[in-house]
């Protein structure tokens, strides 16, 4: 591909991963053959998250079983911490891994040059086309290339407590999705009951600060439009754009979030919904199960634990009723300026597999990138039961702003309608006014 390809054009690369090919069949990847010996160091994200640690390390045994006297050293992290450590590493060119966990938050890697380029790095025959389109983008001198390879795959969940719904006599609806009234009226019963409406907080991430946004926006615009206001394309004073958010207002002003919204880190929030149980939703990805389906002592979801799922409400005239919101997640990348490139790409060859895709699934009960065995087992197949159940129909669509802001008008995302806004530090009116100051910014 040439520099002329736009990110909108690999965003609709992307758009067919609604597709069950994620449970497609296909071989095994050929192992490379075997090179001089050496230690890498893999940094990576899920620090409490046991069963993707599993996976990963189970990864790294067949490679050390097939790099005779190759290590692989894993250094396990909190987003918060590791990226920080990774920008200083890089920016100083020492003290970097050689392989390591990357995301959306960290962007910025790419187009200064630290990631390499995996075009021709690893054999993509068992990762799914749409999968690997999320990563290709311009890089360095506005090259395209493609980044990383995206092991965890994530919809957008509103979790429920159904002990509380069933104590508090909260009916869900035969199709899992309350009116856009009826989820504030909901919420305003819980938090009359003395609970929580939901357990979201940003000490460590803004990511479970954006849901109520993104669920609301979503409702509200439908997926066309609101992948317009994300690429910068579409006004952020808006009137669909304001009518979404003085709704997110009015559940602010309940208010739906826990007093400690502002430090409470996302393993706590886990722990304050399933297992202090003090809130009655969780809205977060489908990336909850890594932390939740380990065992309790282990901060997993008690086994008597009843755990439900709802669409996002409708909002009045909106245009997004049957849209369920998604991305790719987690994924790995290899350092260009590794003194063991070659090595580490071997090693992300054996992520890159249908054996790493399948095991996830099963290990994790979250959806992968990878293409899997279509006879997928494990302990989780009544929450994917569940899962079908309740999304039946809907439109799995890839617009989510982690993916689509351009890098400013993401900061002043969280900076203004993650944080400023929810915490009290700023009116609505105002931050819309600064998102648009800053797409506007753009196009200077």
């Amino acid at each position: 591909m040439g520099t002329h390809v736009s990110r909108r054009d690999l965003l609709k690369a992307s758009a067919g991963l609604a597709s069950t090919a994620l449970f497609a069949a296909h071989g095994a990847t050929p192992t490379p053959a075997a090179t001089p010996a050496a230690t890498l160091k893999f940094w990576s994200h899920w620090a409490e998250e046991e069963n993707k640690k599993t996976v990963l390390m189970a990864a790294a045994k067949r490679f050390e079983q097939a790099n005779p006297g190759a290590r692989v050293e894993f250094t396990w992290w909190q987003k918060a911490e590791m990226f920080p450590a990774m920008r200083n590493a890089f920016t100083a060119g020492k003290g970097f891994p050689d392989i390591f966990y990357f995301d959306h938050e960290a962007r910025e890697f790419v187009r200064a040059g630290w990631l390499a380029d995996l075009t021709n790095g690893i054999d993509w025959k068992e990762v799914e086309d749409w999968a690997k389109a999320t990563w290709t983008k311009p890089g360095p001198d506005n090259k395209i290339g493609v980044w990383a390879v995206p092991l965890e795959f994530s919809t957008e969940e509103i979790y429920y407590n159904k002990e509380i719904f069933d104590k508090l006599g909260i009916k869900v609806p035969a199709d899992y999705q309350f009116s856009a009234d009826e989820f504030l009226d909901l919420c305003k019963k819980i938090r009359a009951a003395g609970y929580d409406p939901c357990a979201n907080g940003i000490g460590d991430s803004p990511v479970t600060g954006s849901y109520l946004n993104e669920y609301a926006l979503s409702a509200q615009l439908g997926p066309e439009e609101l992948a317009k206001l994300y690429l910068g394309e579409k006004s952020w004073k808006d009137s669909d754009v304001v009518t979404a958010l003085n709704y997110v207002k009015k559940l602010l002003d309940v208010p739906v979030n826990p007093t400690t919204y502002a430090t409470m880190k996302v393993a706590e929030q886990h722990v304050y919904f399933h297992t202090l149980r003090k809130a009655a939703m969780y809205l977060v990805g489908g990336w909850y199960t890594g932390r939740a389906f380990v065992p309790p002592e282990k901060g997993g979801q008690p086994k008597d634990f009843r755990l439900g799922m709802l669409r996002y409400p409708i909002m009045p005239n909106g245009k997004g009723k049957n849209v369920m919101l998604c991305m790719v997640g987690g994924t790995i990348a290899v350092a260009d300026k590794s003194a063991n490139k070659e090595l580490a790409l071997k090693l992300l060859q054996q992520v890159a597999t249908v054996e790493t895709g399948t095991m996830w699934v099963e290990k994790t009960a979250v959806l992968t990138g990878m293409k899997t065995r279509p006879d997928i087992g494990g302990d989780f197949k009544e929450y994917f039961a569940e899962m079908a159940r309740v999304h039946a129909g809907q439109k799995l669509a890839p617009v989510a702003h982690r993916l689509m802001l351009p890098p400013k008008l993401y900061e002043a995302y969280n900076a203004v309608l993650v944080q400023g806004w929810p915490l009290g530090l700023i009116k609505l009116e105002d931050a819309l006014a600064k998102m648009e100051e800053v797409r506007l910014s753009l196009k200077t």
